[in-house]
């Protein structure tokens, strides 16, 4: 009869029994010889079996019983088999975590609140209802109930980095100050300003290493550098003698690996070649109408217009879920503007970041794009060695190429310049009175338009 009533197999259950015997102790006084009675129903340290009065009894051990059941809920939530647990530094630099993944730039872009909740309500359900009971009554889907799992998970594993590790990140990149840091790492909320520092670092060495290895002869990639000048004003807030503000410039770019290319297009001989035959001479705007085929480019937009008209896509559409592998490089501080920068910032790039040697580089050609500035200052370094042997030194494997953002923004420039026509808004061929009519502003600098 026990056994029945324990696994549910009666008509009354025990669930039943509880209800009905919480529900008529709170109607029921306590004892005047009672220690216990008081008005708190719950004593820390106090075991229900000294406890005399139902109600009080009950709560003390379903307390007893959620908090047994949070225990077990944190040993989980700590696990491996959360995907919580990440290191800053490597495993070679930190045995005692040797077990722990290294933090990845792949684990640090795929994070979202969805997969967090998840891993939330099945491995911490308890934690997540009353956490949810606590902030929500309603009991829904709540950020920052999600915070508030994840901190505590953190203070209990310093282990557990993902979440605080990931806001590190972010606080870093909007350049917060670095007493956030200190302030958050203290709740339980980020990571130290150092820790972060390391986790970067550590992601930078590994896609380096990665890019590096990319770049072997025979590794059958190859990539595009584009690179451009950057400037940051740094501004003095305290007045000391000796320190004032200035503007501090460095050259960033990234490697993008190139596909669908035909290996034999970065023959270095063959370029070479071409290049002595001198046939750029020969070039003229007769040469180029004659090489476009009118006939077939008429025959091609009249389609795409067709289709564009009956279904709004395109007859050769760019597979949407493609996604072109981008490796950052480390920015340095060479100024493209003298000729002696561009030397460094391209060099820096080529043989200390990419690790291509003369011994490596084989027959190879690399293409290296940018703005205006950077298209210009590649030609002149090109001139200037000339004369250097080895197809690096002298970097004759190098194909400089004006980026194509930058080649459409000068022609919209140009475009403006032309026709905007200031000061004959009578005239409907100006921009200017096309401009009136619609609505739109004069852009503030007709020299370099933007693009909105």
């Amino acid at each position: 009869m026990v056994v029945s009533f324990i696994n549910g197999t009666t008509t009354h259950g025990v669930g039943e029994l509880v209800e009905l015997l919480y529900e008529n102790a709170t109607h029921i006084k306590f004892s005047t010889t009672d220690p216990t009675a008081g008005k708190l129903l719950f004593r820390d340290g106090v075991s229900p079996v000294t406890i005399k009065h139902a109600k009080p009894v009950l709560m003390t051990w379903a307390v007893l019983l959620t908090t047994s059941a949070l225990c077990s809920e944190s040993t989980k939530m700590t696990s491996l088999e959360t995907s919580l647990q990440l290191t800053a530094r490597p495993a070679k630099l930190n045995p005692k975590q040797a077990t722990l993944p290294s933090v990845s730039w792949e684990k640090i872009c795929s994070f979202n609140y969805q997969a967090m909740e998840t891993i939330v309500t099945v491995n911490a359900p308890v934690m997540w209802h009353l956490i949810c009971s606590y902030s929500n009554p309603s009991y829904k889907s709540s950020q920052g109930a999600i915070d508030t799992i994840l901190g505590l998970t953190f203070t209990c594993s310093e282990c557990s980095t993902l979440f605080p590790l990931c806001r590190g990140v972010y606080l870093f990149a909007v350049k917060a100050h670095k007493s956030l840091f200190c302030v958050e790492s203290c709740i339980g909320c980020s990571v130290s300003f150092q820790t972060v520092y390391t986790a970067l670092q550590t992601m930078a060495a590994a896609r380096q290493a990665e890019l590096q290895a990319a770049t072997h002869l025979g590794s059958g990639c190859h990539f595009v550098i584009v690179g451009d000048n950057v400037q940051v004003f740094l501004k003095q807030r305290d007045h000391w003698i000796g320190r004032e503000s200035q503007m501090i410039k460095g050259f960033a770019g990234t490697a993008v690996e190139m596909e669908d290319f035909n290996p034999q297009s970065f023959d270095i001989d063959e370029l070479i070649r071409r290049q002595l035959l001198l046939e750029q001479k020969q070039l003229s705007v007769e040469g180029i109408i004659a090489d476009v085929n009118v006939t077939h480019l008429n025959d091609v937009m009249a389609l795409h217009v067709l289709k564009a008209l009956l279904d709004f896509v395109p007859l050769n559409q760019i597979n949407p879920t493609r996604h072109s592998k981008v490796f950052p490089l480390a920015t340095n501080s060479a100024d493209e503007i003298s000729v002696q920068g561009m030397k460094d910032a391209a060099m820096d790039f080529i043989q200390k970041q990419l690790n291509i040697t003369e011994e490596n580089l084989g027959k190879c050609v690399i293409i290296f794009s940018g703005n205006g500035k950077t298209f210009d200052q590649l030609l002149k370094l090109k001139k200037y060695l000339i004369m250097h042997e080895g197809n690096l030194k002298s970097l004759r494997c190098v194909v400089p190429m004006p980026e194509l953002w930058h080649t459409l923004w000068m022609d919209l420039s140009r475009i403006v310049r032309g026709h905007w026509g200031k000061g004959y808004l009578d005239d409907l061929s100006a921009l200017s009175r096309l401009a009136q009519l619609a609505e739109c502003p004069t852009p503030a600098d007709l020299k370099k338009s933007s693009f909105s």
